[in-house]
């Protein structure tokens, strides 16, 4: 069984959701599907998917509980969603918002606490790979968002690497490069805890184009799908 995230990033009116979700809804029958809709199309599509065996994501969370932070959404509101995975640390929270290694570490453990599956994306950018930093970067990454969780909750997170110097470059990364990267992230997790790396899942994350051939890293057979048009019209899944 392949593990599909299903990230629609800003994309999709409610009306557009719903229509979405039923036709994909099914696709859960053959592989564990988390779909990460934007805010507010978590509500109306909790109770369409909560008979199928997708599973409901959200892209973001804030680290406390309630408060005055205004925009923010709390552990507890996705909760009461039936909402059970979190994205933390997407490239583009990182690097359009400014996302921190510390706020992304506070998003992590907020998540582990109230029982959320934080789905961690990491990636080194063009410069990074040119200059080889990316096990460097990776590796302060990985370190920085896991500060301050205990060992036996490590296993519990999933890893999304996203090379982000693919990404529009005409280049793609190759399925040898993927499965080298994959083992580095996995050594890292076995510096922090030899049982988590052994257990911790880790997918590759890009935007997929409609001819782009899709790979499944041997490290793990999951996949990491931020492309909706992708994720429906693949018969891969």
């Amino acid at each position: 069984m392949k593990l599909i995230v299903a990230n629609w990033k800003m994309h999709k009116t409610q009306k557009q959701s719903l229509q979405f979700a039923r036709k994909v809804k099914n696709i859960g029958k053959r592989n564990k599907v988390i779909l990460c809709p934007p805010y507010t199309d978590l509500c109306p599509l909790a109770p369409l998917i909560k008979k199928s065996k997708i599973q409901l994501g959200a892209q973001d969370v804030f680290y406390e509980l309630k408060g005055a932070f205004t925009g923010e959404i709390s552990p507890l509101m996705l909760k009461e969603l039936n909402v059970t995975y979190v994205i933390v640390g997407h490239s583009e929270r990182r690097n359009i918002l400014k996302e921190s290694d510390n706020i992304i570490n506070k998003k992590l453990r907020a998540c582990l606490k109230n029982n959320l599956t934080p789905i961690l994306c990491i990636g080194e950018n063009k410069h990074q790979r040119t200059f080889g930093q990316t096990q460097h970067f990776l590796r302060k990454q990985i370190i920085n968002a896991l500060k301050g969780v205990k060992k036996q909750k490590i296993k519990d997170i999933i890893i999304a690497y996203e090379p982000l110097w693919a990404i529009g470059s005409g280049k793609p990364d190759t399925p040898e490069d993927a499965n080298r990267t994959h083992k580095f992230i996995r050594s890292v997790i076995k510096l922090l805890d030899r049982n988590a790396a052994q257990h911790i899942s880790i997918l590759y994350g890009r935007k997929h184009q409609h001819k782009e051939r899709i790979f499944i890293p041997q490290t793990r057979k999951h996949k990491w799908c931020t492309h909706w048009k992708r994720f429906i019209k693949s018969n891969s899944f």
